[in-house]
């Protein structure tokens, strides 16, 4: 005999659901094999059949998508691991930076505080120096002064005395030229 759809039906069936199914058919419809009770009878059977296999497919799916969550945490956990191992490594670089430039931000501070200091201690010694050679000067200026007035005094009085000593050798020379003069004309002639 020749495999038809009843025996499709009852494929992977025990022999006592062959016959139950077998006599509920015939009870339900009665007719050929392709006619329409059967064919409906058929399609019920392919149905139940297909929701029997749901809930081994869905615990199936289940697992399968289980598998990919367990999978896809693990895959999750190494990345944050990575994740975070890398924010240490580049945090502890940062810190390592952060420390450095704070040294040597403390470093230069004192440097600058030292020239400050010493920038200071010059300026007061320079003013000191300034002030000392403002009345230095100050003190110059009033014996310049002085010393001006002295020797001008010096000086009308030396002005003075050639006036008078210029006149008297004028008048002496005078006197010597006319004496020489009056003696030349005496003897001469």
């Amino acid at each position: 005999m020749e495999n038809n759809d009843f025996d499709f039906l009852c494929k992977d069936l025990s022999a006592d659901e062959v016959r139950q199914l077998n006599k509920a058919l015939k009870d339900w419809c009665s007719g050929e094999e392709n006619s329409f009770p059967v064919q409906l009878a058929l399609l019920t059977r392919a149905q139940w059949r297909a929701a029997a296999k749901v809930p081994v497919q869905m615990k199936q799916s289940l697992e399968q998508l289980d598998q990919k969550l367990a999978e896809y945490r693990q895959q999750t956990a190494t990345l944050l691991k990575n994740f975070n191992a890398a924010v240490n490594t580049k945090t502890k670089e940062l810190e390592d930076i952060l420390g450095d430039q704070r040294d040597e931000a403390n470093v230069a501070l004192k440097d600058l505080r030292v020239h400050t200091a010493n920038a200071k201690d010059a300026t007061e010694q320079l003013q000191e120096e300034l002030d000392k050679g403002q009345r230095e000067m100050k003190r110059i200026l009033e014996y310049t002064e002085k010393e001006r007035k002295r020797l001008e005094t010096a000086v009308r009085e030396y002005d003075e005395q050639r006036s008078q000593w210029s006149v008297i050798w004028f008048l002496l020379l005078l006197v010597a030229v006319l004496s020489i003069g009056y003696l030349l004309g005496k003897y001469w002639h």
